[in-house]
């Protein structure tokens, strides 16, 4: 999940539903949301400077 305060629907139930179905969910936002607490790996900047070292 890439930079959602993850409070509004649809955004908030993809990481839950993501989770029940057994998939591992890394956020990226530059501050924690309502789902850092329940994501695999949460990874706290700016997308533009987070993704480009994970690929």
């Amino acid at each position: 999940m890439i930079g959602t305060s993850a409070v509004v629907h649809p955004a908030a139930g993809l990481v839950p539903f993501a989770k029940h179905a057994g998939a591992k969910v890394i956020e990226i936002n530059t501050e924690p949301s309502a789902v850092s607490k329940i994501v695999d790996c949460a990874l706290q900047g700016p997308a533009g400077e987070i993704l480009p070292q994970l690929l």
